[in-house]
């Protein structure tokens, strides 16, 4: 239950507000797509060479643990894009690339070791199939919510401080505060578990 309620939480925290930054970028922010690319570039190079090393930090202090640093990390780069604007879209774009890429170099690696760890080996491959199943329909509903919240709040023209607010922002400050319930949860149900691990799977007997 603990291994299937974080992927959850991500799933939640992802959808409802990922699927529709690239157009915020493109569309509202008006970012030119070689400086997305470049930037992108950079920070793909990035990933490679910080993945090995946080492989080896999941070895050393657990998966849970980092697993919940990097969660914070996409955290960050959601709050990035909710304060990311016209005025300062370049930059943050930057911060927000660096956030994302650091996440993205083991969030997913993570995910898949706590269900590792905490599915039963007898029973393990029937709940990797429903946790894979369930969290793909769960993320398609998630985004239709979003795209449906998207949506209204076009339409209320939000203003702050006299700065336009834009949908997008709203939907990655909640995609933030999902994220920290989810970092909350790891702390306080994940690490405190003594797993079991098996590590015999994989292993060939010679």
């Amino acid at each position: 239950r603990k291994a299937f309620s974080i992927q959850c939480l991500y799933t939640l925290a992802f959808f409802i507000c990922a699927p529709f930054n690239s157009s915020y970028m493109i569309n509202d922010l008006s970012l030119p797509y070689t400086f997305i690319m470049l930037v992108s570039f950079i920070f793909n190079l990035y990933r490679i060479y910080i993945m090995p090393r946080l492989g080896r930090m999941a070895d050393k202090h657990g998966m849970g643990k980092l697993l919940r640093y990097t969660l914070f990390s996409l955290g960050l780069n959601f709050l990035t894009v909710a304060f990311m604007m016209p005025f300062n879209a370049y930059p943050m774009y930057i911060l927000a690339t660096f956030f994302g890429s650091t996440a993205w170099a083991f969030v997913g690696i993570g995910l898949f070791g706590i269900q590792l760890d905490f599915y039963r080996s007898e029973k393990r491959m029937i709940w990797l199939t429903l946790t894979s199943s369930v969290s793909g329909l769960f993320g398609f509903l998630v985004s239709v919510i979003g795209g449906t919240v998207l949506d209204r709040l076009q339409k209320l023209n939000l203003t702050l401080f006299g700065y336009k607010i834009y949908a997008q922002q709203v939907l990655n400050l909640i995609g933030f505060l999902i994220i920290l319930l989810a970092v909350i949860f790891i702390r306080l149900r994940i690490e405190t578990e003594k797993v079991d691990a098996n590590r015999q799977d994989g292993r060939v007997q010679l």
